[in-house]
């Protein structure tokens, strides 16, 4: 008889081994099955969601897997694609996008929609009380209070989106976001400066693609041609250089992931 159908896989574990599942140390390629906590102390991770989605969690985070959503109750989460999040009494809910959720210290909540659209939504949560009013966002900074008010939102601008490719939730990852070059696409075009800055594409390029170069005669930034085909990275390869070698079949229960529940 098939086992439950695991809802991700630890896909990075980044500086040092301080990723658990329920408090026990994890390891690369591990699953992790619903309502398990995943926990970072001084490490960061990635992990990649039965529904295609991944999820990138920075250090002294705690994220618990759920039914219809991931529960964020501390630290830092990027998500990519379409995977929903709930954080107190906030639901969020998205069709394939980029946002970041983060649980400050005085336990009000900030969100940041990088693309796509949004939508904020009462969830019971430990609580039992919605509290939070339904509204849409897209390409905007929202912060709630810990009882789920809205406090305040506006719009982002360049500066916020290279904060963001500079950070620890972008930065030194081997597996792609998987819908990066959707994301810098619509930088280009639609913000102005949000992805190129001082001059070069680090911030872009650490994560598999860089769309744009910098003209030095003319001070100025154009695109650059599309990148022939490659094949991708496998899905379960790893960084040879980090992770041991790409390739082979999946370890049991892998297959699942990325199948439409």
């Amino acid at each position: 008889m098939a086992g439950p159908r695991p809802d991700a896989r630890v896909q990075e574990i980044l500086d040092g081994n301080e990723l658990f599942i329920d408090r026990k140390q994890a390891r690369v390629n591990q699953l992790a099955f619903r309502p398990e906590v995943i926990t970072t102390g001084n490490s960061r991770g990635s992990l990649a969601l039965s529904n295609g989605a991944q999820a990138r969690i920075s250090k002294n985070s705690q994220l618990r897997l759920g039914a219809d959503c991931g529960r964020l109750q501390n630290g830092q989460m990027l998500v990519s694609g379409r995977q929903d999040t709930c954080v107190g009494s906030i639901r969020m809910s998205v069709r394939g996008t980029h946002y970041v959720v983060e649980v400050l210290d005085d336990q009000t909540t900030q969100v940041a929609v990088l693309d796509g659209m949004m939508t904020f939504s009462p969830s019971l949560g430990e609580s039992g009380k919605p509290s939070v009013v339904p509204l849409a966002a897209n390409r905007e900074v929202l912060r709630f209070a810990a009882d789920g008010q809205l406090e305040s939102r506006r719009c982002l601008v360049s500066s916020d989106y290279r904060r963001y490719f500079a950070s620890d939730l972008l930065q030194g990852f081997f597996f792609p976001l998987p819908k990066v070059q959707a994301l810098t696409s619509m930088l280009l075009g639609s913000v102005p400066g949000a992805v190129c800055c001082w001059g070069c594409c680090a911030p872009v390029a650490t994560a598999g693609w860089c769309p744009c170069r910098c003209s030095p005669s003319r001070g100025a930034l154009a695109p650059l041609p599309p990148e022939p085909s490659r094949p991708a990275p496998s899905v379960f390869g790893l960084d040879p250089g980090r992770h041991g070698p790409a390739g082979g079949p999946p370890p049991p229960g892998l297959a699942e992931l990325g199948a439409d529940r």
